[in-house]
């Protein structure tokens, strides 16, 4: 079953637009360099995104909802809360972590000295704001609790009779509880990394942790925490290097900061990487054996309009108001990559042209042959992009978008603009001239003949044909066809001077291979190896992104993150569960089932035990328990004693962060959990959706909503849509894949092999990454997007080359003979163009930048792979298959000779 309609339109149109071009390519060229050039200037208003949540967390996912109520229900006032209490992971705050240089135990008595002078600078700083006209220090700008900013315990213990009444080498410190001066109790588990505890005191520890949270509202505070936070990151940067402790800081930008640092340092690799390109490009297009042809200019015009192309793009969705992200920075490698691809085809179809005819013709044939398969290309990748701008994750909505648009560019400016310049160096090819120096050459005689000869192989002599045939009137043929021979021979002789010796080497040799069976179950078993290794790692996949790995490596908020995540995941932040509307607490059994609830709840592993738990309802239980020996009293009572009794004792004052009245009732209420042995990713997934399901399993059975929320649940919702996403993304993406190519390939059996390629690729790049330690996370989601693209390219093209070879009288390896002709070197230039260009990322400081290179060397390698091998190997094992003999009328010149021949069909997988 053939599509030869879409084709067919699209050869015409095609064919006439190179007349366009043959008869206007200055004029195009000065019309799109200047259109790139206006285009250009909308990158001067470049709206440039650094904000980690909003790029990499899911929109209007469940936890940005949950934290809207909280909010509403529980507002924050900076000047008096708790640091549990608040909601936002970005409040601003400055957050130290502290090491002893050795790596040994930091509670050795010069060491605690040592982090208490640390302390001491920070919380001394005092600063001069030019911009709010002065003068002002930590306490004017911290969160505080009855008017004094949150003390660290430890810090406290140890400056009031800890330290120095301690006369060993080691200044231990009871834990987990912690007894203060005023008399409260304080929770020490949050403050020390990798703890060695006996006899009921930590006596050696890694690491210590240290925390400044800072006002962020009103907007005058707010600036100068910003100012006081800038101030102090710089006091940590400057410390002296020969303490005997290390210092990493993190403040509440240093994520933003950190994208912004990623972006400016990209620049390098890619004004590098476009140099190398450049001169790949130029290498590949040169011609040794034949000046005239040679055509190493021409690869630089390629690489110039793909460089229009992503100017274009990215200057006209600025101008439309679309951030940008230093995500988007990965996007000029994959532009680049598709613009020396569909130029290598090009240059490829031109080679194989006529030269005797003239450069009009010579440009109708090549945009025949090579057009119509970069639009199919094209159109893929664009809807690849398209499919991924439907995610929810921000960063790759916003790559998606930037990078189909580029693509788009890149089409229309490869078969205008780079179409162009073809005309013109293929006139000067027409004149004479060298490719390389632009001079004119000696005369030489065009070449005629085919551009493509096949060599078929004759059939073994029969009875009738032995010895000397003859024609019609008699006369002996031997001289006559001495002569075609011969004639043959030396147009092929001039050909494989002409051509690039890959080429021939594709043709006459490689494409050999395929018709050998030995050869053919060697791919087999190579391929079955191939598909079952990256089955196997494809279950082995893991999840999420960490947050050290956005920041820049080297630097200190990824030394921090690091450090944090390795020595205090132990005890993790809180979450709080919020009874959203009133609920009969002074009822025993509605007690009971709150009591039967957290009990529930704190069946997850991940949690501290309920102990840990920080609920009001529990200490004003046994309150009413030692006052009235009961906790059920009526309504009024009960709220009235709690907020006019309790709440006012100052051991339970916290609590009247978490209850709202109106009268004699509590409209909502809210009690804090605690975290623990967060190692993974994973954890912080199976922690939140056990307690979402728990919650949610609740607010059906007291009838009253129930919320959990924690300052992580933002971040850690990504972990839970990245698996479902990339499935339907893949999907959809992959089930259009097959649309398009069933409906731009005239057969329908080869667009179904093309996808079958498409998703074994993304099998084996899923497969492969988990295998190369690349975890599925929202950047390599947006990769596997663009590979879903890329994927298709290679295979479409051997694919559309090898079912439009003309001639139904060529078999299956003659036609893949063509069709490696023409495209097996542009295949290796593309794909080693794009791993040479990529290659300088791998020493990259960027996780995301390694990412995006280790994954597309995988797409390039594994397209090459199914390109040149693997598909192949399959459309001409299953043209072979399907071979369908039929009987053909002999000519008229043979029908007095009463026989007939019985020839074979492989139309399946061929053009008639």
């Amino acid at each position: 079953m053939e599509f030869r309609c879409v084709e067919s339109v699209l050869k015409i149109v095609f064919r006439a637009y190179s007349r366009l071009i043959s008869r206007f390519p200055v004029p195009l060229i000065l019309l799109f360099t200047l259109l790139s050039i206006g285009l250009g200037f909308g990158i001067y208003f470049m709206n440039f995104e650094s904000n980690t949540e909003e790029l990499f967390s899911p929109i209007n996912s469940r936890a940005k909802t949950d934290r809207v109520t909280v909010n509403e229900l529980f507002p924050v006032d900076d000047r008096n809360t708790l640091p549990n209490r608040l909601i936002y992971f970005s409040h601003r705050r400055i957050s130290v972590i502290v090491t002893c240089k050795d790596g040994g135990n930091i509670l050795r008595k010069e060491y605690v000295q040592a982090l208490l002078d640390v302390d001491e600078s920070i919380r001394s700083a005092f600063i001069y704001s030019a911009q709010n006209a002065t003068y002002f220090d930590h306490t004017m700008v911290c969160i505080q609790w009855k008017s004094q900013c949150f003390p660290n315990p430890v810090i406290l213990y140890y400056n009031s009779d800890g330290l120095e009444n301690n006369d060993t080498s080691v200044a231990p410190v009871p834990y987990p509880d912690l007894t203060l001066p005023d008399g409260s109790v304080a929770n020490i588990e949050p403050y020390f990394g990798e703890v060695q505890v006996q006899n009921g005191e930590i006596i050696s520890a890694s690491a210590f942790s240290m925390n400044y949270f800072l006002q962020d509202s009103p907007a005058f505070a707010n600036a100068l925490s910003k100012e006081w936070e800038t101030y102090v990151m710089g006091v940590i940067a400057d410390l002296d290097s020969d303490s005997i402790i290390d210092v990493y800081g993190f403040h509440s930008e240093s994520l933003d900061e950190s994208q912004r640092d990623l972006a400016l340092s990209a620049i390098v690799y890619v004004v590098a990487s476009f140099g190398i390109l450049v001169t790949f490009a130029i290498v590949s297009c040169i011609m040794i054996r034949d000046y005239r042809q040679s055509k190493p200019w021409l690869g630089v015009m390629g690489v110039i309009s793909a460089t229009l192309a992503l100017v274009s793009a990215v200057g006209l969705l600025c101008y439309c108001g679309v951030p940008f992200n230093q995500v988007i920075i990965s996007m000029p490698f994959i532009i680049l990559g598709i613009g020396l691809d569909d130029m290598f085809i090009m240059i490829s179809a031109w080679r194989l042209t006529n030269p005797s005819q003239s450069v009009k013709k010579r440009m109708a044939t090549t945009y025949e042959e090579a057009a119509v398969s970069i639009t199919i290309t094209s159109l893929t990748d664009i809807l690849a992009f398209c499919i991924g701008s439907i995610s929810p994750i921000p960063a790759i909505q916003i790559f998606c978008l930037y990078t189909g648009v580029a693509v788009f560019f890149a089409y229309v400016y490869q078969i205008t603009y780079f179409g162009a310049w073809m005309v013109l160096f293929g006139h000067m090819e027409a004149y004479n001239c060298s490719g390389t120096t632009c001079v004119p050459l000696q005369r030489i005689q065009p070449m005629k003949g085919p551009a493509f000869v096949v060599k078929h192989t004759p059939p073994p002599p029969t009875l009738e044909s032995a010895g000397t045939s003859r024609s019609s009137n008699g006369s002996n043929t031997t001289d006559s066809k001495d002569n075609v021979n011969n004639s043959n021979n030396i147009k092929t002789k001039n050909l494989r001077e002409r051509n690039h010796a890959v080429m021939v080497f594709f043709r006459d040799y490689y494409s050999q291979l395929f018709s050998n069976k030995f050869c053919l179950c060697g791919i087999m078993v190579l391929y079955i190896f191939y598909i079952t290794i990256a089955a196997f790692f494809c279950s082995r996949i893991t999840l999420g992104l960490q947050k050290a790995n956005i920041a820049k490596e080297g630097t200190m908020t990824h030394d921090y993150l690091t450090l944090f995540a390795e020595y205090f995941a132990e005890t993790g932040p809180s979450v709080s569960i919020i009874i959203t509307e009133p609920y009969p607490y002074w009822n025993s059994s509605n007690q009971e089932v709150l009591e039967t609830m957290v009990a529930g709840i704190h069946d997850n592993g991940n949690l501290k035990p309920r102990d840990y738990t920080d609920f009001w309802l529990d200490d004003y239980k046994n309150y009413l328990m030692n006052m009235n020996g009961t906790t059920e009293m009526p309504q009024e009572d009960f709220v009235s004693t709690l907020r006019d009794i309790f709440l006012k004792i100052p051991h339970y004052e916290k609590y009247t962060l978490d209850i709202n009245f109106d009268g004699n009732e509590i409209t909502s209420s809210r009690f804090l959990l605690v975290t623990s042995n967060i190692t993974s990713t994973m954890d912080d997934e199976r922690t939140m959706l056990s307690v979402r399901r728990f919650v949610d399993e609740y607010s059906e059975i007291i009838g009253v909503p129930i919320i959990a929320y924690s300052t992580q649940y933002v971040f850690v919702e990504q972990y839970v849509v990245i698996i479902p996403t990339t499935i339907q993304t893949l999907s959809i993406a992959v089930t259009c894949m097959l649309v398009v190519s069933v409906v731009m390939m005239p057969k329908i059996a080869v667009g179904i092999l093309v996808t079958i390629s498409v998703a074994s690729i993304l099998v084996g790049v899923i497969g492969y990454m988990t295998l190369w330690q690349v975890s599925l996370e929202s950047v390599s989601m947006f990769n596997l997007v663009l590979c879903i693209g890329f994927s298709v390219d290679f295979s479409a093209h051997v694919a559309y080359a090898f079912v439009m070879s003309e001639g139904a009288k060529l078999n299956a390896t003659e036609k893949l003979s063509r069709a490696l002709y023409l495209l097996g070197y542009p295949i290796l230039q593309s794909g080693w163009s794009t791993i040479i260009g990529i290659f300088l990322l791998f020493f990259s400081a960027s996780y995301i930048f390694r990412t995006f290179a280790k994954i597309m060397t995988l797409v390039m390698a594994l397209g090459m792979l199914h390109g040149l091998v693997f598909l192949p190997a399959a459309m001409t094992t299953f043209a072979k298959i399907f071979q369908v003999p039929k009987c053909q009328k002999r000519g008229s010149e043979k029908a007095n000779q009463g026989s007939g021949t019985l020839e074979v069909d492989n139309s399946a997988f061929s053009v008639d």
